[in-house]
């Protein structure tokens, strides 16, 4: 049976390892493009539309950006709720002692989760200045 478990894990392992490898990344500073997220430049010329037209698509994209922005924000509040009802459901069971510790847990989760996204915040911004410095280069310059 150890031999039977160590072939599963081996097996486990090997079908891992192969569809980590098969998976394709995008590269940090490059945007993907999202069809129909906004009548970009290439929509546009595309559609041929007129200068009003491309003024009409842009205010509804502004329309619906801000529209999208509060739905986030409420769904975001929500969310802040029912973590705070299940926090405070999870402390009705915990004794003192328990509380203490789970209160302490909780921080430390939430400092690390503050950390990691000041850390891609701060990768983002890099990524952001390294593409304006290729960009500010002349084109015989890119290889």
């Amino acid at each position: 049976m150890n031999k039977q478990l160590k072939w599963m894990i081996g097996l486990f392992a090997l079908i891992f390892t192969a569809s980590l490898q098969a998976q394709t990344t995008q590269p940090a500073n490059k945007k993907l493009e999202h069809p129909g997220h906004q009548a970009g430049p290439g929509m546009a010329k595309e559609l041929n539309l007129s200068k009003e037209q491309k003024e009409a698509f842009d205010k509804i994209d502004q329309e619906y950006k801000a529209r999208q922005h509060e739905i986030k924000k409420a769904r975001k509040a929500e969310l802040e709720q029912a973590r705070n009802e299940r926090q405070a459901a999870h402390k009705a069971v915990l004794n003192a002692e328990q509380t203490k510790k789970y209160d302490e847990m909780v921080a430390a989760r939430k400092a690390a989760h503050e950390a990691r996204k000041a850390e891609r915040k701060a990768e983002k911004k890099a990524n952001k200045a390294a593409k304006k410095q290729l960009d500010k280069k002349p084109a015989s310059d890119h290889k």
